[in-house]
C-alpha cells in the first residue's frame, strides 16, 4: 500500500511540474525551463533565462535571453527584448 501512494504522489508531483506545449529549437534555448507551457522559441541562447514563463514567441539570436518568467511576450530578431 505504501509503495501504491508514492508512486502516486510522485507522478502527481511530477506532471504538477512538467511544462507542456513548448517547441525549442537552438543551442543554449531555454535550458532552464521547468515549469513554463506553450512556449515557441527559436534560435541560439534564445530564452536562456525563462523558467516558468508561458505563451511567448522568442525568435532570434539571444532573443529573450534575460526574461526569466515571461508571459504573453513576442521577441523577435536579434537581441529583441534584453531589456525586459
Amino acid at each position: 500500500m505504501k509503495r501504491h501512494i508514492t508512486i502516486l504522489l510522485l507522478l502527481a508531483w511530477m506532471q504538477s511540474n512538467a511544462q507542456i506545449n513548448n517547441e525549442v529549437v537552438g543551442d543554449d534555448a531555454a535550458p532552464g525551463i521547468t515549469t513554463g507551457d506553450n512556449n515557441t522559441i527559436v534560435g541560439d541562447s534564445t530564452g536562456f533565462s525563462l523558467t516558468n514563463g508561458g505563451r511567448n514567441l522568442f525568435i532570434g539570436y539571444r532573443a529573450g535571453r534575460t526574461s526569466s518568467s515571461a508571459f504573453d511576450f513576442i521577441y523577435i530578431g536579434s537581441d529583441a527584448g534584453q531589456n525586459n
